[in-house]
């Protein structure tokens, strides 16, 4: 039973590596960031630090475009 339920999970797993996203993936990096409550305690601290994030990273050389 568990070899079986490894290759379903391992033909999925082929299958999805198959799959068009809608979009060229090739050079795209995602990130998640949490920003701590106590640097940055309210909405209006937070929405600055991601807003100068977001400054920051669209002025790094190689970068084409800097979307939340």
């Amino acid at each position: 039973m568990l070899l079986t339920g490894a290759g379903l999970l391992l033909k999925s797993f082929v299958r999805l590596q198959n799959v068009n996203p809608g979009f060229n993936p090739r050079n795209v990096l995602t990130a998640e960031i949490s920003s701590p409550r106590l640097r940055y305690p309210d909405k209006a601290a937070q929405t600055n630090f991601f807003a100068e994030l977001e400054r920051r990273v669209a002025s790094l050389p190689g970068v084409s475009s800097c979307q939340a």
